[in-house]
This record gives C-alpha cells, sequence and structure tokens, in this order.
C-alpha cells in the first residue's frame, strides 16, 4: 500500500484522507467490478464542479483489468478501503481523455450511445456541454 502511494506522490498524485475506511484493503483481481461514488472538480480557484455521481444516484462502475480510458481511477482504487472518502488532487497528465469520458459517460446517463457526439466534436470544437467545453 506505501508502494502505490509513494508511486503516485512521485507520479503528480496527492491523496487527501476525508473518511478513513473500515475492514481489509481490498485486494481487486482483474475482472472485479468496482462501485463508487465520485465528485470531478477542476483544480481552478473556485473548484468548479465538473461531474457529481451522488446527486445522479447511480455509483460509478469499473472493472479492474479491462483498460479503463483514465487508467488513474483504477490505480488510486486500489489505495481505497470500503466506505473510505479521500481525494486526489493530479498532474493534468492523468486526466486528458477526461473530457471523452465524460461526454461518454453523459451520454450512458441519458441512454444514448456512448460514442453519440464524439466524432462531431472535431466539426463544432464542442462536446454539446459547456462545463466539458471550457476544459
Amino acid at each position: 500500500m506505501v508502494d502505490i502511494i509513494e508511486r503516485l506522490w512521485e507520479d503528480g498524485v496527492q491523496k487527501s484522507m476525508i473518511q478513513e475506511g473500515q475492514g481489509k484493503l481490498p485486494d481487486f483481481q482483474d475482472g472485479t467490478k468496482v462501485t463508487f461514488h465520485c465528485q470531478t472538480l477542476c483544480n481552478d480557484k473556485e473548484n468548479t464542479m465538473l461531474d457529481d455521481s451522488p446527486p445522479c444516484g447511480k455509483p460509478k462502475e469499473l472493472i479492474i483489468g479491462k483498460k479503463f480510458k483514465l487508467p488513474l481511477w483504477e490505480t488510486i482504487l486500489h489505495t481505497m478501503w470500503e466506505e473510505e472518502i479521500a481525494q486526489f488532487c493530479c498532474d493534468v497528465k492523468h486526466v486528458v481523455l477526461y473530457r471523452l469520458l465524460a461526454k461518454s459517460l453523459h451520454n450512458i446517463a441519458a441512454s444514448k450511445d456512448p460514442l453519440e457526439g464524439i466524432t462531431q466534436m472535431q466539426e463544432r470544437n464542442s462536446l454539446g456541454h459547456a462545463d466539458l467545453d471550457a476544459l
């Protein structure tokens, strides 16, 4: 565990504990489905909220080992206990694909094709969501 945290820190990721978890640290094997709530905030003066799963009522889901578009999410989940609440601040290099991922998640939440509108992004220079376009 300490090794993972040290590697994250060296790679530009800081973890801050908000609420301690319980039990043992999970040993997620490839194929394990992990569900979690998350908030995504910009590291700007206002800490602008980009995504917030609790109000949607549906947690995020990730399958370990399936090459998720943001590999950092899988890595940080390996550092968390059940019921833990933590904040992770990371270098932009870890989230360059966030806009496309968020667009896909917005589409899924609206029962649309996850890739709908992605190709038109180049033509209009817009993802159809002002908050994602601002990034």
